[in-house]
């Protein structure tokens, strides 16, 4: 099982892969939205949100957080 102390030696960089996913998703569904971003997601609840915006932060999210639990 897992101790307190070992959760606790990886608390740091778990929190740093968290951090770092959610900046790059949200970053890459900004610019990603405005530069290809053309139908809308839900206009109703969100007006900016784009499909596009969407898949790209969702890609970029998954890149990151592949290659940042890799290393």
């Amino acid at each position: 099982g897992l101790s307190a102390v070992t959760i606790a030696s990886h608390a740091p960089g778990q929190l740093f892969w968290l951090i770092a996913v959610v900046a790059v998703n949200d970053t890459g569904a900004y610019f990603g939205g405005r530069a290809l971003g053309k139908l809308k997601l839900a206009p109703a609840i969100s007006p900016g949100k784009t499909i596009a915006g969407s898949v790209i932060g969702l890609a970029s999210g998954l890149l990151i957080g592949v290659v940042l639990g890799l290393i």
